[in-house]
């Protein structure tokens, strides 16, 4: 493990990851489970924002570079191309941006000139390569959170202006474009904190600091209503943590600090419960890190951070199906040095790219890795009763034996029943397979949520599958 000191946050960014030409660019070979040096980013920056475009590409916007905010706005990884992009109306870093549901990208507040809290907001047309300023948000956020709800509404909530940790919550209306505040507050304002849509599309707000002290407590956010309440206590303090939703509708909570010093402990949230529960402890403690749910494949990798004041360049992956579901890390390579404030997007492709960040204090770099993971996917995501279910992967090892095992969850419960009988795969020298039939579902299974498992000598994957969700199947909230 590489450090370097560094004060600032590190995060991350996913790209597309496959050896071919895409946008008329060469995209670089991969190897699964291996950082692999991608194009350079073309003007080096931390405090970024990435959102990912309707194609696929991941847009990254802003930053910071010697301390100056930037307005410049780039494609990243040899995938996305070297297309100009026209900059910002604005130079911001540590804003907000998202992908909204017609396929443009809103970008809202963030650090300017002065160290001040901006609420300006603009919104990116790919088609045009045209930026059209909006109405502002109501109050300028620094590192606010920023969740899409079930009705392509964004929720932000806390983040810090003039030094000072904020309490209020505001949404995002796609339809018209304008921002509105929330009636009610949050009990504690937060900025450090974490924020994640569950499955019954209320939104979990946990930890963060009120700017004198690490807080311990959490809310709900309930967007039928507009309404917030409290839902009990993590089980320690947590600053700069990670909440992750993972595809049992849990929360995996990572990380941060405690006020005293950066923490290697994990829990969960039980959203039937409403309880946090312990989790394993990671290899490395940190906060300010990055963590990452990977698409068709379910694990979450862990990378950077810091820890004693200095920035982590070691990664991890969080598996949580094994050990009896309690979850087990599996140490990964580590990044190429220590980075702190790179940029984060995410395609379905399963590969992520780390890209910029600060390697000292003021000092951006333009280096881009990524890493590549095992993927399955089935040929639907439900099923009626008495259908077949088949099932593809790729990323394997070449020629590799993969072991398929199903697993059964239903509605309400974190117990899981193994269904069926385990399948073995061998997949083809580019590591692939396709069209594998592995369960017939029944009546029986109505209503019920199925996990399937592919595990190799080199790799693992999960993904689900529902039996007529209309049943009454809680839905996934990514």
């Amino acid at each position: 493990m590489k450090l370097q000191k560094l004060t600032t946050p590190l995060c991350l960014l996913i790209g597309l990851a496959v050896p071919a030409t895409l946008f008329g660019q060469r995209i670089p070979t991969r190897v699964s489970g291996t950082w692999v040096k991608d194009r350079s980013l073309t003007e080096a920056r931390a405090g970024a924002c990435t959102a990912v475009l309707s194609d696929g590409r991941m847009l990254t916007t802003g930053g910071r570079n010697a301390g100056v905010a930037l307005n410049s706005v780039e494609y990243l990884s040899a995938s996305g191309g070297v297309a100009d992009v026209r900059s910002m109306n604005a130079a911001r870093s540590e804003h907000l941006c998202a992908a909204l549901p017609d396929g443009r990208i809103l970008v809202a507040g963030g650090r300017v000139a002065g160290d001040a809290a901006t609420n300006a907001a603009e919104i990116y047309d790919s088609k045009t390569d045209r930026w059209t300023s909006i109405t502002s948000m109501r109050e300028g956020r620094i590192g606010a959170t920023l969740t899409k709800l079930g009705d392509g509404r964004l929720l932000i909530a806390g983040g810090e202006s003039s030094g000072l940790a904020l309490p209020s919550l505001e949404i995002f209306d796609p339809e018209t474009s304008a921002f509105s505040l929330v009636f009610t507050n949050m009990s504690d304002a937060r900025k450090g904190h974490a924020a994640t849509r569950l499955g019954d599309g209320t939104v979990l707000i946990v930890g963060g600091s009120d700017g004198s002290a690490a807080l311990q407590t959490a809310e709900l956010f309930d967007p039928s209503n507009n309404s917030i309440r409290s839902v009990g206590n993590l089980t320690v303090p947590r600053e700069g943590l990670s909440a992750t939703l993972l595809d049992n509708w849990t929360v995996f909570i990572a990380g941060g600090s405690d006020g005293k010093k950066e923490l290697a402990s994990t829990e969960f949230f039980n959203p039937y419960a409403k309880r946090f529960e312990p989790g394993p402890s990671m290899e490395f403690a940190r906060r300010g890190h990055l963590a990452i749910l990977i698409p068709k494949n379910n694990t979450v990798v862990l990378a950077g951070g810091t820890a004693g004041g200095e920035s982590l360049s070691s990664a991890e992956r969080f598996i949580w199906w094994e050990n009896d579901h309690k979850g087990r890390f599996v140490r990964l390579d580590d990044l190429e040095t220590g980075r702190n404030g790179s940029t984060a997007g995410v395609t379905l492709e399963g590969v992520m790219t780390v890209a910029g960040g600060a390697i000292r204090m003021g000092v951006s770099t333009t280096d881009s890795r990524t890493l590549t993971t095992a993927t399955i996917v089935t040929d639907k995501a439900d099923y009626q009763p008495n259908e077949p279910v088949y099932l593809s992967g790729s990323l394997f090892g070449p020629n590799e034996t993969v072991t398929v095992r199903i697993e059964v969850q239903y509605y309400g419960t974190t117990t899981y029943v193994p269904v069926g009988s385990t399948t073995t795969i061998t997949a083809a020298a580019n590591g692939s397979f396709s069209g594998q039939k592995i369960y017939d579902t029944v009546p029986a299974d109505l209503g019920a949520t199925f996990h399937v498992f592919a595990t190799s000598a080199t790799a693992t994957a999960a993904t689900t599958f529902t039996d007529n969700k209309s049943v009454g199947v809680i839905k996934n909230g990514t």
